[in-house]
């Protein structure tokens, strides 16, 4: 199955080594500084104190794709980037190619599917703690699972498949019955913990041990599950409870919001903060957690003063 890593970055960039050590023909979709390294020394990925470096073939662009196109294509990049890949993937993409959506937010799925066809994409949640140090390199805390969905009405039959072979290479995966479930659920920690990170600029375990911060993680969460279950998402009663629960293994890791602050990148703030905003003014539902949170979040990302 030949496969396409639309951004290799930290959460694409360690599925693509996963899947190359797995012995899959992948090819890495990277930019700049990051194709130039992986080009001189290899898709490099740090665990456990340990480095491990894999080749493959790395193209800046998608003018060339292989003559019948990608079977499957992993879409990595950020939100704002996934409209001109989706519309590059329409000529990319085989006749019975698969996207799968791993972005962070709402409305990854939506967009692949207006250019590409609801059959044809799988939404995916990652759940993994991973950064990039330098280009070309990944620096993997935690984790690594998998969990696929599909659009309502589009049956499961393409993300079951692809959860045997992922997991055949070494990445746990699982169903989710309720995409939108999914995604909100992911929601509830990814637009609590990821702006507080990114404006306190602290791992997760120092954001969970300072009670003030834990507070306004608390207060978000809260927020976005009433949104959630306003917009007729079913949400289990625990959701933020759950999602409080740090695993020890990720008390390190690094939120890609403050990843992205610390490179002076654009924030993924409108697809993580944005979209819970709208769905909370269309139903009424009061968010003054998360509208400090989206001020502060929108004043990371104005330019700074050379």
């Amino acid at each position: 199955m030949h496969t396409l890593i639309a951004g290799t970055g930290a959460v694409g960039g360690f599925l693509g080594w996963r899947l190359i050590k797995a012995g899959w023909p992948v090819t890495l979709l990277a930019r700049g500084a990051t194709a130039d390294a992986i080009e001189a020394r290899g898709l490099r990925v740090r665990s456990d104190d340990r480095e491990d470096a894999v080749r493959a073939p790395v193209v800046r662009d998608l003018g060339a794709p292989p003559e019948d196109g990608f079977d499957l294509v992993i879409a990595a990049v950020k939100m704002p980037d996934l409209p001109a890949l989706a519309a590059a993937l329409h000529d990319a993409l085989g006749a019975e190619g698969t996207v799968v959506a791993v972005q962070n937010g709402l409305g990854a799925e939506e967009v692949l599917a207006a250019r590409l066809g609801a059959a044809r994409v799988v939404g995916g949640v990652a759940y993994v703690g991973v950064d990039c140090p330098e280009p070309g390199l990944v620096r993997h805390v935690t984790g690594g699972r998998l969990t696929l969905s599909t659009l309502p009405g589009i049956d499961m039959v393409r993300a079951a498949r692809l959860s045997l072979l992922f997991e055949a290479a070494g990445i746990p995966c699982r169903l989710a019955d309720d995409l939108r479930a999914l995604r909100w659920s992911k929601l509830v920690w990814n637009a609590s913990f990821s702006p507080v990170t990114a404006i306190a600029g602290v791992t997760l375990g120092e954001a969970v041990d300072d009670p003030r911060l834990l507070g306004v993680v608390r207060a978000a969460m809260e927020e976005v599950a009433a949104v959630a279950r306003a917009a007729g998402v079913r949400l289990r009663d625990d959701v933020v409870e759950r999602n409080l629960d740090l695993r020890p293994d990720f008390r390190a890791a690094l939120t890609s919001m403050l990843q992205d602050v610390r490179r002076g990148r654009p924030t993924e703030i409108e697809a993580i903060l944005g979209e819970v905003l709208r769905h909370a003014a269309a139903r009424g539902v009061p968010v003054p957690t998360l509208q400090t949170l989206y001020s502060q979040c929108a004043a990371l990302d104005r330019p700074r003063p050379a």
